[in-house]
């Protein structure tokens, strides 16, 4: 990237700086996140100031994950749920305010996908 500014990222760069995205942050494309299948993922309450509930029903009785990305796209949290869960309460009452993105995962495939916001 080349432009008018003197940093990026917090280091000097004057004028030149190189992009890199984490191989593990948040593909978003045309502000939605891109997946597999569309399942219902409830997460509540929302906006919040403590802990939060997030409710799903897994398409295969089989492990996944349910991860928690920052605003930047980076992961943040990650939670592994049992092929038998249909619900995870998570603390977020330390987490900085801001947007996060809560995304549902199963055999390597994003199934659904949240927007939080922590007060």
């Amino acid at each position: 990237m080349g432009g008018y500014f003197t940093t990026a990222g917090g280091d000097s760069a004057y004028g030149l700086a190189k992009w890199y995205i984490h191989p593990d942050s948040v593909n978003i494309d045309n502000g939605e996140l891109k997946m597999e299948n569309e399942i219902e993922l409830k997460v509540y309450p929302n906006p919040a100031n403590g802990n939060i509930t997030v409710e799903f029903i897994l398409p295969q009785p089989e492990k996944a994950f349910l991860k928690i990305y920052n605003s930047k796209g980076e992961l943040f949290r990650k939670f592994v749920i049992s092929e038998n869960e249909n619900k995870k309460d998570i603390d977020a009452s330390k987490w900085a305010k801001g947007v996060y993105y809560c995304v549902l995962e199963q055999q390597g495939k994003r199934l659904a996908w949240k927007k939080i916001v922590i007060e």
